[in-house]
């Protein structure tokens, strides 16, 4: 879904719909959000890392990280 752009879902419920069967299902959202938290935390870690050998003692983010585009 990141992939294609989309940053948030949502589901309608029907009538009729059993609601068991729906309450049991949200715990594979709650599997999904993890799965997706994991990745962006490893990401994240990755980045922070790669930044600090290439520019040591500047946090990312900081001013001295951002490139600087030549004019």
């Amino acid at each position: 879904m990141v992939e294609i752009g989309a940053d948030e879902s949502a589901c309608f419920i029907d009538f009729g719909v059993d609601e068991k069967a729906v309450l049991a299902a949200l715990s594979h959202l709650v599997e999904l959000k993890q799965l997706v938290d994991d990745d962006a935390q490893r990401l994240r870690r990755v980045l922070t890392e790669s930044l600090e050998e290439r520019l040591p003692g500047h946090p990312p983010g900081s001013p001295q990280a951002a490139p600087r585009l030549e004019r």
